[in-house]
């Protein structure tokens, strides 16, 4: 059976050995298996010229019990020689574990900088932004939030760095403040305030903050947007499985985290793209205005009616999660998370409906050096 995916065309294969088939998506890597190596190319007519590479790609993604294999590869790794198996993961001290791609390691060091050019082109892109939405009535805030490296840089494998430093979480937002219109804000100081307070601000086998580090994110936020945050009436444990399991190639290495989450006086309904059986007319709408525009599933909202402000709307990564919506819904009546991995730039047609009274878009520190620029005005 052939399947399609994005601009690729594969065959589902019930062949291959240990759980995993050829063709298809390895829970262990989250990646796609190789296929059958074709001996003739279906467009040329001719023999493929990649067919030995192929039939080794073949071989060695589709062996016999190949994902036993793997689990075993990777738990000699992990708990007998105590090293990072993955190329996406570092392992760091006291259970730390870090992610290694994007030059998200760099960031640790102070004297790793960003570039005047990237700098321009983003404070170009940003000020697009600010333009557009001013001529609307619409508050426009952009938000960066920071890299676990930046806020446990002493939990690297090696030096002896600390967070004593301007990250460039930091070094962006005060340029864009100095340089443009936007009102930037760095989350980074209020979470090392959580750190400094006590709190496990990170997940140690995931790149996200914890619930607690999240709330303290969202206190710059409020300040940023004119509000005084609502205190917390409490925390209380919740159990965490951390993505860098799956990154090692083997989803149970690591085992589930307890960390904290925040406790808000305020009252909110929450909803998402996954959950149809709890929409109201409102988001029917919205989900199929969404749809409509090519995506799926890519928004969650939080609602308070007690609120005096109107409608946020986020075009966020998954660093602005729940934990930051919770604190949010205390000042908007609703709050509306569009997913950043699918809205890059402004989306006119939900923007709309909604008729957003503010509009966030937001980063993560990793890619302040080279992908923040991907948020801009039109796609």
């Amino acid at each position: 059976m052939l399947l399609r995916n994005d601009n690729i065309t594969y065959r589902q294969n019930s062949r291959g050995g240990g759980g995993d088939t050829p063709g298809k998506i390895s829970e262990n890597e989250n990646r796609l298996l190789a296929e059958l190596p074709i001996v003739i190319d279906r467009n040329s007519g001719h023999l493929n010229s990649n067919f030995w590479d192929d039939v080794s790609k073949w071989f060695n993604d589709n062996l016999g019990l190949r994902s036993e294999l793997m689990n075993l590869y990777t738990r000699i790794n992990v708990n007998v020689l105590g090293k990072s198996s993955g190329e996406k993961v570092l392992r760091g001290r006291d259970g730390f574990w870090f992610y290694r791609q994007d030059n998200n390691i760099e960031i640790a060091d102070p004297d790793y900088k960003i570039s005047d050019e990237q700098l321009e082109l983003v404070a170009a892109r940003q000020q697009e932004l600010y333009d557009y939405y001013m001529a609307q009535g619409v508050k426009y805030l952009f938000v960066i939030d920071p890299s676990k490296v930046s806020i446990y840089p002493e939990k690297l494998p090696y030096g002896d760095y600390t967070s004593d430093y301007k990250s460039h979480s930091q070094v962006l937002a005060e340029y864009l403040r100095d340089n443009t219109s936007v009102n930037a804000v760095a989350t980074r100081e209020a979470v090392l305030r959580g750190k400094a307070d006590g709190y496990q601000v990170f997940l140690k086998t995931d790149t996200h903050w914890t619930g607690i580090g999240g709330y303290y994110g969202y206190t710059a936020i409020a300040k940023a947007l004119g509000f005084e945050p609502v205190i917390l009436t409490g925390t209380k444990e919740y159990s965490s499985k951390g993505e860098f399991s799956a990154m090692l190639g083997d989803k149970e290495i690591l085992p589930p985290e307890t960390v904290l989450q925040s406790i808000l006086p305020n009252k909110y309904t929450d909803y998402s793209a996954n959950h149809p059986e709890s929409w109201n007319d409102y988001y029917i709408e919205f989900d199929r205005i969404e749809k409509e525009n090519g995506y799926q599933n890519a928004w969650e909202a939080y609602e308070n009616p007690d609120a005096l402000d109107g409608t946020i709307l986020c075009y966020a990564d998954s660093m602005l999660n729940s934990w930051i919506m919770q604190g949010l819904s205390a000042h908007y009546k609703r709050v509306i998370r569009l997913t950043m991995r699918n809205y890059n730039a402004v989306d006119k047609a939900i923007e709309e409906y909604v008729q957003p009274s503010v509009v966030i878009f937001s980063t993560v520190e990793r890619f302040c050096d080279h992908g923040a620029e991907r948020v801009r005005l039109n796609q």
